[in-house]
C-alpha cells in the first residue's frame, strides 16, 4: 500500500481553472475527471468567498491525497 499527497497553494481565483486542470492531470486512477474538477472548483470557490472573504492575499491550501493497496 502507498499514499501520495500533493499540496497546492492558490492566492485568489485568478487562473484557477487552468491550475485545476493541471492538478487533474497529476491524479492517477480511474476517476470521473468531470466530477473531480467540479468538486475541486467548488471547494476553492467556497474557501475563497466564505473562508477568505474574497481576500486574494490569503492563501488557499489544497492537499490531494491518493492511496492504493
Amino acid at each position: 500500500a502507498y499514499k501520495v499527497s500533493r499540496e497546492y497553494i492558490f492566492l485568489g481565483l485568478k487562473e484557477y481553472q487552468a491550475k485545476v486542470d493541471a492538478i487533474l492531470k497529476d491524479i492517477s486512477g480511474k476517476f470521473n475527471r468531470f466530477t473531480l474538477r467540479l468538486i475541486i472548483m467548488e471547494l476553492l470557490t467556497n474557501a475563497y468567498k466564505h473562508g477568505n472573504e474574497n481576500d486574494e492575499e490569503l492563501p488557499i491550501k489544497l492537499i490531494v491525497s491518493e492511496s492504493a493497496t
